[in-house]
């Protein structure tokens, strides 16, 4: 359910810049574009006084993100970060699975077992079943991706309430590294 509200979040996000960017160049001119029958025109790319009209700063920002994510896309070297192209080269990959048959039994021993500073991509495979435990990635172990397989996605649960532990610690993965990504995972 949460990826659903993510992805559909993040195509309503890009429909309503590429829906402004048209309008931009239907007027064929960035000066004469007013949203909502406002007379304040939007402002020149890369203007930055957007005090008195909040929502124009808005539009602007995320044009300007927009627009720099599609230069990016057209990058020779794909528009990746450096460091996460020589992390990507990098990769190891251990196997979590609550059985004994992989590298660890649970996902927070696979976790401690990535060095801090570590500068490859560590595919923490995780093998199909509930993982209780709660599991924290701190800040110094980038580039960490949890994958799981797509038929029979792995479950991890805490049962972690705001009433227990507070509501920032009622999570039941907390991940303040950089460079995670979670691949057929289910978050309880």
């Amino acid at each position: 359910m949460a990826e659903t509200s993510f992805f559909m979040a993040s195509k309503a996000k890009l429909w309503t810049v590429v829906i402004l960017q048209l309008l931009v160049i239907a007027c064929g001119n960035e000066q004469a574009f007013h949203v909502g029958g406002s007379t304040t025109p939007a402002p020149a790319a890369g203007a930055q006084d957007n005090s008195k009209n909040p929502l124009m700063g808005w539009v602007n920002q995320e044009m300007q993100n927009f627009q720099f994510s599609s230069m990016a896309a057209k990058d020779t070297d794909g528009g990746l970060d450096p460091k996460l192209q020589d992390a990507e080269k990098k990769k190891k990959v251990i196997v979590v699975a609550a059985d004994g048959s992989g590298n660890f039994k649970t996902i927070t021993d696979a976790i401690k077992s990535v060095p801090a500073g570590n500068t490859g991509r560590v595919i923490v495979k995780i093998k199909s079943g509930t993982y209780k435990e709660k599991v924290l990635i701190d800040k110094n172990k980038p580039f960490i991706t949890f994958y799981g397989n797509p038929s029979s996605k792995p479950t991890i649960v805490y049962d972690g309430t705001a009433a227990k532990y507070g509501t920032f610690y009622s999570a039941t993965v907390c991940v303040m590294s950089n460079y995670f990504m979670a691949v057929n995972i289910i978050f309880q």
